[in-house]
């Protein structure tokens, strides 16, 4: 559990800051070389980042993006577990590409029993140092994979979750003497921060995706449908169904003759001679 005001990623996704010590990382390889018998300052190299994600105290799944490193000046200083008080030589030879970051240089010693002494002849012994990038400093762009995501990084497909640093300085190496990451919680809560520019997959894709609508043509009107008489539509609304019997409109049925009818004084004789001795007798 963080110590209390230790800044963690997700306060540094709300704040943009994220803390110095997050940004030194114990990744590669020291090689000391020889100057020769009785030369001062020895040459070194180290893979100071492989192209691969590693597992980061702080950001946690991190890989570097290759492309996106930048050197603010062409020399750069060595110091011993970045401690800046304790300079022990420098870098002048720089390459990164998808197999990682390559540096070279020199150690030099002003003295005997300094520290770059104790290195020369600890490695010359067999002590396997390893090298430590600090990429601290402004414009510092990390991209967030979410889980189920993929983003292109180093020529490889990188499946979130995890974090790519998409832009970042070099500002030196550091030689230390353990693989694992030698910052301990305490510092978080105490040093000095730096301000991160935090992006995603999802807002990208999202604000892609309005981009694209905005510049694309507007969406063709449907097509109107023709004016509607509006008495032919009233007309065929009231027209009857196949079979059907408008009532309104069929022809009147025949007048059926009943005893209630009405008949002249004539004729009521003569229906009831008719019915008194039937067609016959009529």
């Amino acid at each position: 559990m963080a110590e209390p005001g230790a800044m963690t990623l997700e306060s540094a996704r709300r704040t943009g800051h994220v803390p110095a010590s997050a940004l030194r990382m114990v990744v590669g390889p020291f090689e000391l070389g020889d100057n020769g018998e009785g030369a001062k300052s020895a040459p070194i190299r180290m893979k100071a980042r492989t192209a691969q994600p590693v597992q980061h105290w702080f950001w946690g799944r991190v890989v570097h993006d290759m492309a996106g490193m930048r050197l603010h000046k062409d020399r750069l200083p060595v110091d011993y577990v970045h401690d800046p008080t304790e300079v022990i030589g420098y870098l002048n030879h720089f390459r990164a590409d998808t197999d990682g970051l390559e540096v070279s240089g020199a150690l030099v010693p002003y003295k005997d029993n300094d520290r770059a002494s104790e290195i020369i002849h600890k490695a010359r012994a067999g002590v396997p140092y390893e090298a430590s990038i600090y990429f601290g400093g402004d414009g510092i762009k990390v991209e967030e994979v979410a889980q189920g995501q993929v983003a292109q990084v180093n020529g490889f497909q990188f499946a979130g979750p995890g974090i790519i640093i998409r832009e970042w300085p070099l500002r030196g190496v550091a030689v230390c003497p353990y693989g694992a990451d030698m910052n301990t919680r305490s510092e978080l809560a105490q040093g000095e921060s730096v301000h991160v520019t935090f992006t995603n997959l999802v807002a990208q894709a999202t604000a892609g995706k309005e981009t694209e609508m905005s510049e694309s043509k507007p969406a063709e009107a449907a097509p109107v449908a023709p004016a509607v008489d509006a008495k032919k539509t009233e007309l065929a609304a009231e027209a009857p169904k196949p079979g059907a019997v408008d009532a309104a409109h069929a022809p009147a049925a025949p007048p059926v003759e009943s005893d209630a009818v009405e008949l002249s004084d004539g004729r009521v004789e003569c229906k009831k001679f008719l019915d008194a001795f039937g067609p016959k007798g009529g």
